[in-house]
């Protein structure tokens, strides 16, 4: 959050709040992924695409660790240029945090979707599962230090 401000109360005042239309076209965007994928599935079979290959790993996987080490790496970054004489570019790490945060999100689809594609459980890419979860430390860190202010 930008100019968030603490209150002498204790409570913490800031400009943000929740938008109507963004919320709903979220919803309509995520109905369309889900009719999408439906459609692609459908294809896969008719096409003759989805072949079992249970054994060969996901390459995707391999990205999703590395976007997810850059990802926290691009936090430590923002919290050491928060103290320093960088602060002014500080803020503006989180945009690009963010925007690696997509990317990683389509890669774990992407794997996910050729997972299912080739019949391999999804169990046996652990690269994936660590790089999900690394990419997962600096949002839900943001979001613990704004509940507890100590953090």
């Amino acid at each position: 959050m930008f100019g968030a401000r603490p209150l002498p109360d204790g409570r913490v005042f800031t400009v943000a709040r929740f938008e109507t239309w963004p919320t709903l076209a979220a919803g309509a965007a995520f109905s369309v992924a889900l009719a999408s994928y439906g459609l692609l599935r459908r294809h896969w079979r008719e096409a003759g695409l989805e072949r079992s290959e249970p054994d060969r790993p996901i390459a995707t996987s391999t990205h999703v660790l590395y976007l997810g080490l850059a990802l926290v790496a691009a936090f430590l970054l923002h919290l050491a240029l928060a103290r320093t004489l960088f602060g002014p570019v500080g803020p503006y790490l989180p945009v690009f945090g963010g925007i690696l945060e997509f990317v990683l999100l389509y890669w774990v689809w992407l794997a996910s979707l050729e997972a299912v594609r080739r019949g391999r459980p999804l169990r046996r890419e652990v690269t994936l599962w660590v790089g999900l979860a690394l990419g997962l430390v600096p949002p839900v860190f943001s979001f613990l230090r704004s509940l507890i202010p100590a953090l």
